[in-house]
């Protein structure tokens, strides 16, 4: 408690709070992630004539895709429609089931899982239907099907909910082109009810219960017939509202508005320098909309990589393993602090969580303080557009080879591909990136040996495609043993 002034986030690990469910722990860790990804998005959530819009469309039309530029709220917007007491009003109850963020890299069977640990919870039997409907396949079946298909809507088409099931899934074009391609089909497939259904379990049409919203960029590939809802940028009067709400103080408010230009992503970062201590609008970017790389070097400079020794010891070497690890709460924790390690960075969980404090506003973690705890960068934009762009106007880069080839040697250490376990998240972060880490990490011997040991796929969670992450990578090293004239 700070008698009600201002006071740093800190580790969330450390907040108090009430315990608002009590989860089975047999719950997918990827489920309770993309929760906790919402509550991330939804903490300052402003209602807009996009978000009835949105909620309007979901209520008619069985595919709705959410567009707009990087940075318009399109993730917050769908986030929002999981959670009605957020939207004050704007969102009905039971509007949608389940969603899934799609880091990069992301497969079919990892979304799958995301939006499975969430059904257990919002669908009553599904858990049980989704048994009885992989106990019904027969094996040429259980290898054929997606893992959509299989886990989600197949298992959806065994009940009879009062209305529709909803799912959504964002950022559908920032997922490897594989997973995009699966996910289209998957959505086309359910959309499309054949003479059998999804499978021979079902009657004809039963797929008609489940709807989809999904979020991607305007130049995104979209599923046939897909109604399409552009995000508008919001009004001055919403982004005073969300500064407000922020703690921002009144007199700053018609300066940062004007920044942001109508951005939530600026907004965001605004926002983030805004509410510390001392701060004066002078310290930010001139001009409206200032560039990405000028926040993102505000951020950085106010946590303290203007110290050489503490970017170098600290920040530098967490970032350059977030920076490649993807975006959304993605990498476990152990294995965080191992790849740190191995860049001379922070050695102990309790010094890497010192510098994810300080980085509060560009980092998102999921079950904070708690063994199974992961994190990953809040945004794309951060790596894409600041940490691994070569650019003299970036003053603090990170070297993305070193990032993957820490990740690849603590992954050699702590999950060893002799050894994979898929009841430990270590092992599925593993099983999908580590051929990636390699390979970008210059180990191409190593990527054969992580991508071709066998795994036993059973239980839940598993899928076939699970490894095609890895299979452009194969394509490339074939390529490249190949002479030519």
């Amino acid at each position: 408690m700070d008698g009600g002034g201002w006071a740093q986030d800190g580790d969330q690990g450390l907040w108090l709070a009430h315990n608002a469910a009590l989860r089975d722990p047999d719950d997918d860790a990827t489920g309770l992630a993309a929760l906790d990804r919402v509550t991330e998005l939804v903490t300052f959530l402003q209602p807009t004539p996009t978000l009835d819009a949105l909620v309007a469309a979901v209520r008619t039309h069985r595919c709705v895709v959410v567009t707009g530029p990087r940075g318009s709220g399109k993730s917050t917007l769908a986030a929002a429609l999981t959670r009605p007491a957020a939207g004050r009003g704007h969102v009905p109850d039971a509007l949608v089931h389940a969603i899934a963020f799609a880091p990069g890299g992301s497969t079919l069977a990892i979304l799958t899982a995301a939006l499975a640990g969430q059904l257990a919870g919002t669908v009553p039997g599904h858990t049980a239907a989704a048994r009885a409907y992989e106990a019904a396949l027969d094996p040429a079946e259980q290898q054929g099907l997606p893992a959509l298909a299989r886990r989600v809507i197949g298992p959806l088409g065994r009940l009879s909910p009062p209305g529709p099931v909803r799912l959504v899934i964002d950022a559908l074009d920032e997922l490897p082109e594989m997973t995009q391609q699966a996910v289209r089909a998957a959505v086309i497939t359910a959309l499309e009810p054949s003479p059998h259904g999804v499978h021979r379990q079902q009657p004809p049409g039963a797929e008609a219960g489940v709807g989809f919203v999904l979020t991607a960029r305007p130049a995104a590939a979209r599923p046939p017939g897909a109604y399409q809802v552009p995000v508008d940028q919001p009004g001055d009067d919403v982004i005073t509202a969300y500064f407000a709400q922020r703690g921002v103080r009144t007199e700053y408010h018609r300066r940062l508005v004007r920044q942001a230009g109508g951005s939530w992503l600026h907004a965001h970062l605004l926002a983030e320098q805004a509410v510390r201590p001392g701060f004066t609008p002078d310290q930010l970017p001139a001009g409206t909309r200032p560039a990405l790389t000028a926040l993102y070097e505000a951020e950085l400079l106010a946590a303290g990589a203007g110290d050489r020794d503490r970017w170098e010891t600290r920040l530098g070497p967490v970032l350059a393993v977030l920076a490649v690890a993807g975006t959304g709460s993605v990498l476990p924790l152990p294995l965080a602090v191992a790849a740190s390690a191995r860049l001379e960075g922070p050695r102990t969980t309790a010094a890497l969580r010192d510098v994810v404090a300080r980085l509060s506003g560009l980092i998102v973690r999921s079950q904070p303080g708690q063994p199974s705890e992961q994190l990953g960068l809040f945004h794309l934009s951060l790596a894409e557009e600041y940490l691994l762009r070569r650019d003299p106007d970036v003053q603090f880069p990170v070297d993305p080879i070193e990032g993957h080839a820490a990740l690849a040697a603590a992954l050699r250490e702590l999950a060893p591909v002799e050894e994979h376990d898929l009841g430990n998240p270590l092992h599925r972060y593993a099983l999908r990136a580590e051929p990636d880490h390699r390979w970008a990490g210059r180990d191409s011997t190593g990527v054969l040996a992580s991508s071709s040991t066998a795994v036993p796929w059973t239980g839940r969670g598993t899928s076939r495609n699970a490894g095609t992450a890895g299979r452009p990578l194969f394509e490339a090293l074939l390529a490249r043993s190949i002479p030519t004239r």
